[in-house]
């Protein structure tokens, strides 16, 4: 993870949301101007991109969509690269920050909650939570602050042909139940949208943004 945008959309105290993007994302005004049909409450977005997807954004090492497309289990490291910068953004910006991502990058943004105390909530977007073992941690473990934590699911996602991921209809609900006994989420949503994965990325992940925007 090299590079960061901000986009600034509110002052220095309104709600920073540290969006996990990939390098081959251009730039995110389709997202804001989806945000700001929503809600008119201000935000800004602190935009970071991986550079290897698969590495970076996946907590530990397991199996990939197929054998050549693995998961290394680099996510630790890119917390360490993060959390510095998170405390240079907080000297600038003093709302509360909420880690967003899509797809794996939703799947990381929730697995950091369970492993730093910076962020004040999630927005998982179709999160990657068929990913081997996830909820079989979180289970394990507790949300370290107290929290907002918002999920969605597109729903065809499940009706795919392949063994795990097909099961992430399942493992979402799971999530969002574990999510409700974790005495640090202060309030959580599952919201199920029509259409596949890939559908309308961009206004699932403002719909939660613009929740948590609601609920702060």
């Amino acid at each position: 993870m090299k590079d960061f945008t901000i986009y600034e959309n509110g002052d220095k105290t309104s709600p920073l949301f540290l969006l996990l993007r990939s390098v081959k994302t251009e730039n995110e005004d389709h997202l804001i101007e989806e945000i700001k049909n929503i809600t008119d409450k201000p935000f800004n977005i602190a935009v970071f991109k991986a550079e290897d997807w698969n590495h970076d954004y996946s907590p530990w090492s397991a199996p990939g969509m197929d054998e050549a497309s693995p998961f290394t289990g680099g996510g630790d490291e890119t917390i360490k690269e993060i959390l510095p910068i998170v405390e240079e953004l907080k000297k600038i910006y003093s709302g509360e920050i909420i880690a967003t991502g899509y797809s794996l990058a939703g799947l990381f943004a929730l697995y950091m909650l369970y492993r730093t105390v910076v962020f004040s909530g999630a927005v998982c977007g179709s999160g990657s939570l068929w990913f081997n073992g996830f909820t079989d941690f979180a289970k394990e473990n507790q949300i370290k602050s107290q929290s907002l934590v918002y999920l969605s699911l597109g729903g065809k996602e499940e009706k795919v042909n392949h063994p795990v991921v097909s099961t992430i209809g399942v493992k979402t609900k799971e999530m969002d139940s574990i999510l409700s006994k974790d005495s640090n989420v202060i309030k959580n949503k599952f919201e199920m949208n029509s259409g596949g994965h890939f559908a309308d990325s961009s206004r699932r992940l403002a719909k939660g943004i613009a929740w948590i925007l609601e609920n702060l």
